[in-house]
């Protein structure tokens, strides 16, 4: 009895044994035909791995290609556009914020200047304009009433008054020393219409005219030795200049 359980123990030892060393075995065979696998599967991974080089270079290139089209397409075909393009670049907005606003703030600058100085050269013609009426209203008021002296006398006195500037005619502190030619000639370089300064310096011109007349025949003794012929042509030369200083911006100062 006791050695039949010895048999059977050896023989399952044996049995254990060849189980063992199969499954060895089996390992063994298995870890082999992996690394054979391996080794036989690289060079397709190698060329696996190169082809999707390839590919993916072929579609950056062509993602390159895209864009610049697309880049191109969108580039400014007109000047107006290349102009907004511009100013929506670090430059243009530099440009903008500080050459176009000074350049906008010098320009309005310089029209509030010309608007002052027009408001100026304005109440200037205008304060003119109301002595140069005055004293012609004078004039013609003074030549209608009567006078002790001669025809040529009263319109020389009352010529040179007009010329000169009386006292009580003058409105402005500033012009009551004015000769009539001087307001005149300031009158005609504040006026910018060709037209107006046209008239302007005709009535200079009559203004000079009646000033000769009267320096011609001044004083008693050269008024006593003149004709009468000849003081009668003078004081036709004085009314003809008195009635071309007659202009529509002092015509309310006349009584017609």
């Amino acid at each position: 009895m006791r050695q039949l359980i010895v048999i059977f123990m050896i023989s399952i030892s044996f049995f254990c044994l060849s189980v063992q060393a199969k499954n060895e075995l089996n390992s063994s065979l298995k870890s082999s035909s992996e690394i054979n696998f391996t080794k036989s599967n690289q060079p397709n991974t190698l060329k696996l791995l190169k082809n999707d080089k390839e590919r993916i270079k072929r579609e950056e290139i062509f993602r390159e290609e895209v864009r610049k089209e697309i880049e191109k397409s969108r580039k400014p075909t007109t000047w107006y556009a290349r102009i907004l393009k511009f100013f929506n670049t670090p430059l243009g907005i530099w440009l903008l914020s500080t050459v176009v606003v000074g350049v906008l703030g010098w320009l309005i600058s310089r029209w509030q200047s010309r608007l002052t100085e027009e408001r100026k050269n304005k109440a200037k013609m205008e304060e003119i304009d109301l002595q140069i009426a005055l004293r012609l209203k004078h004039l013609h008021i003074s030549l209608k009433k009567p006078s002790p002296w001669s025809e040529y006398k009263h319109y020389s006195i009352q010529v040179k008054a007009f010329l000169t500037g009386i006292p009580y005619t003058a409105l402005s502190p500033d012009l009551k020393d004015r000769t009539t030619i001087s307001l005149l000639f300031e009158l005609g370089k504040t006026i910018r219409s060709i037209d107006e300064k046209n008239k302007i310096q005709n009535s200079i011109d009559a203004s000079m005219a009646l000033y000769n007349i009267m320096t011609e025949g001044w004083g008693d003794n050269t008024e006593k030795s003149m004709e009468e012929n000849r003081k009668k042509e003078l004081v036709g030369a004085y009314k003809k200049h008195i009635a071309s200083l007659q202009l529509d911006r002092w015509s309310f100062s006349v009584n017609k």
